[in-house]
Order: C-alpha cells, then structure tokens, then sequence
C-alpha cells in the first residue's frame, strides 16, 4: 500500500460525501464532472469546481457539509 493511501481515502470520503450533500441543488452534469474527478483521484480539481459551484448556484450549506469541505482543504494543504 502507498503511505499517502489513508490520506487520499479520507479525501476521497470526504469529498464524495461533501458532494453527496448538495448534489440535489447542482446541475447533474457539473455534479458529475465533480465526481469524475474524485474517481480519478484529482481531488485538487474536484474540490476547487465543487466550490465553484457552490457559489455559482447559490447553494447554502449545512453546518456538517462546510466541516467536511474545510477537513478537505486541511488535508490538501489549501
């Protein structure tokens, strides 16, 4: 197993759930194009669009979904 494989395990949890969270508020293809890229492990660019949607569609987010987005960034070093 490579060292770095918990952490991007945890990313992975973390962004899918985040998405998970607010997919019902997304467009279903950006919502896609999200997970696309946490299936290939590009979780720098799944989490900046995730954002970017975020904001694009004015999407509130519950108390639990910014815990898990702001653990994320931690984890990237953002």
């Amino acid at each position: 197993m490579h060292p770095l494989q918990g952490h991007w395990d945890t990313l992975d949890k973390l962004l899918r759930q985040s998405l998970g969270d607010v997919r019902s508020q997304l467009p279903a293809n950006e919502a896609n194009a999200v997970g696309d890229y946490i299936g290939h492990n590009e979780f720098g660019l799944a989490f900046e669009l995730l954002l970017e949607l975020l904001q694009e569609h004015a999407v509130a987010l519950h108390a639990t979904t910014r815990e898990k987005l702001d653990e994320a960034a931690v984890l990237m070093a953002l």
